[in-house]
């Protein structure tokens, strides 16, 4: 059983536009290019209705804290951080939900393709978008059902849809697929020695890349104490967040792909909160914006060769060889990769979150996707 006491659950909504121009070109070749848009209204998100308040506690005034967790010890607010929400507004429940539908959308994109149609046995198809999707669903939620991807601020913070809003997590800025055939002559009027041996060969391929998806660094660790656990990272003004450098002091062969001497750790926080304001809670949600990080480019070309022997009009016989990835490019993919624990750590959750020092935005073997798929 549900209840709206705010009467905002509305239906889903999405509006669609286009404007698609095409050109025949010389050759059997055909141009089209495209805009198209698209704006979505009152999708689903999922909010925690009972964060902590961490009230009562010397250095992090304005608030009222739990009356049951009356004696904890935290001495002071630097104490405070990182004690995991020990202050929930509603002491009788640990988790409360609610579903609502307040998260909007909007897509914009150039959509161009380039059409060959079989002539002197060549046909291709290339296509590439230039696109940019954003919304203010926090990272890592869902839109059906419950889900534990909350925003990082309070449901009720006035700022919390601006802190939220930011690229799609399917967001990739530019996309480029193709596709071709090309069947050689037959050589009908050559012997038949020529014709079986240099006759009746096909090649083709998909060819395809992208730029990175998005990513948003998480502290790791529950600095504002809110029990909602998605703290952002904290920037260091003027140091590139991308390194190149390969990883130092670790078995397991990796690439650093974010460095962490640009986002503030857990330490570093707690030491200095004072120096951020008057009260450790505000700055403690950190300032990295959501999906403002990008993971590296995708790209991969898939090769088939064919031989066609012809017999007689209908019995034909033909040789076919496959290549996956023929550059044997990896396409790193900490998200979805399977790699199990180094150190008791999940090395799929610790790539984003800077409590992980060692996991911490590296590359490790067996997060790359299949070479030859």
């Amino acid at each position: 059983m549900s209840y709206d006491p705010s009467g905002q659950y509305h239906v889903p909504t999405t509006y669609e536009w286009n404007l698609t121009i095409e050109r025949q070109l010389p050759a059997k070749t055909l141009f089209r290019i495209a805009y198209v848009g698209s704006r979505s209204l009152h999708i689903l998100e999922t909010e925690y209705y009972n964060p902590s308040n961490p009230g009562g506690v010397a250095g992090c005034p304005g608030s009222v804290g739990s009356p049951g967790k009356a004696g904890t010890g935290l001495a002071n607010c630097t104490v405070f951080l990182g004690s995991g929400g020990a202050f929930k507004t509603n002491t009788f429940s640990s988790t409360v939900q609610a579903d609502i539908t307040d998260i909007n959308a909007n897509y914009n994109a150039l959509q161009t393709s380039v059409e060959k149609r079989m002539a002197h046995g060549l046909t291709f198809l290339a296509n590439y978008t230039y696109s940019k999707s954003l919304d203010d669903l926090p990272f890592g939620e869902g839109v059906s059902g419950f889900d534990t991807g909350y925003s990082v601020l309070p449901f009720n913070d006035p700022n919390r849809h601006r802190m939220d809003y930011g690229p799609s997590g399917f967001d990739h800025a530019h996309v480029f697929t193709g596709s071709y055939v090309w069947h050689s002559p037959s050589l009908r009027s050559s012997s038949t020695l020529l014709r079986y041996l240099l006759g009746d060969y096909e090649i083709g391929g998909i060819i395809s890349a992208a730029s990175g998806r998005p990513i948003t660094v998480l502290q790791g660790t529950e600095l504002s104490s809110r029990g909602i656990g998605q703290d952002r990272g904290t920037f260091v003004p003027g140091i590139d967040p991308y390194s190149a450098n390969s990883c130092a002091g670790v078995t397991a062969k990796c690439v650093s792909w974010l460095n962490p001497a640009a986002f503030l750790s857990t330490a570093a926080l707690k030491a200095n909160c004072a120096t951020f304001g008057p009260t450790c809670a505000l700055p403690t949600f950190g300032n990295v914006g959501k999906n403002v990080l990008r993971l590296p480019r995708t790209s991969g070309w898939d090769v088939q060769v064919s031989k066609y022997f012809n017999f007689t009009e209908r019995w034909k016989l033909q040789l076919r060889v496959e290549y996956f990835n023929v550059l044997n490019h990896p396409n790193f993919a900490p998200e979805s990769i399977s790699t199990g624990t180094v150190n008791g750590t999940d090395q799929i959750s610790a790539f984003d979150k800077l409590n992980n020092n060692n996991a911490f935005g590296t590359f490790r073997a067996g997060q790359a996707s299949d070479p030859r798929v």
